[in-house]
């Protein structure tokens, strides 16, 4: 069951890393396009794009919110791939078919450890990262009315609000798993 729920987190993913790097956070008068990172400005005197880093319109907090939890996120994915990596029996494909105390042990210890720490983590940075994006988007929606935000910034609200989801359902899941633990190590008994 955990398995499938680390694939529904690459929707999100693409969200958040588009919404972040493109320039249709809002419009205003001054450019109809600004983002965190750049902005292109039309018109027929304007039509240049620039570095803003988030300082002209929008606030470097927010710029700074939406970096780390892009960062976070992809920490996160990459913990929640090698959690699988464990839980699919690397281990056991790579240690053959002999099974001493030692291996029977070694084997265990990736499952337990391995496997669930690192999805706990996964999720737990995944639903931290879900909590910064919101916040960064709160705080660029406190400035601007409605009308002037654009796709970008309802991009990442999606995908914050989407790793908050998904953080509760895959926690709900981790814990409510308790045949999955027992049929994984009855695997490693005989």
């Amino acid at each position: 069951m955990l398995d499938c729920i680390g694939c529904l987190y690459a929707g999100a993913c693409i969200f958040q890393t588009v919404g972040l790097f493109t320039t249709k956070w809002i419009s205003n008068d001054k450019c109809d396009s600004v983002g965190l990172l750049y902005s292109c400005c039309g018109g027929p005197d304007n039509n240049t794009c620039r570095r803003t880093q988030g300082e002209d319109e929008l606030d470097t907090s927010a710029l700074g919110l939406q970096i780390v939890s892009l960062v976070l996120m992809w920490i996160g994915v990459l913990m929640f791939v090698v959690g699988i990596y464990c839980a699919c029996g690397f281990f056991n494909k790579c240690i053959g078919k002999e099974k001493s105390w030692v291996t029977v042990a070694l084997l265990k210890c990736c499952e337990m450890l391995f496997y669930y720490m690192i999805m706990f983590f996964g999720v737990l940075l995944l639903s931290i990262s879900g909590i910064l994006n919101i916040s960064g988007c709160i705080v660029v929606a406190t400035k601007f009315p409605r009308a002037q935000l654009g796709y970008s910034f309802y991009l990442c609200v999606i995908a914050g609000c989407y790793f908050l989801l998904m953080g509760v359902i895959s926690c709900f899941a981790f814990c409510c798993d308790r045949g999955f633990i027992r049929k994984r190590l009855s695997v490693y008994r005989k």
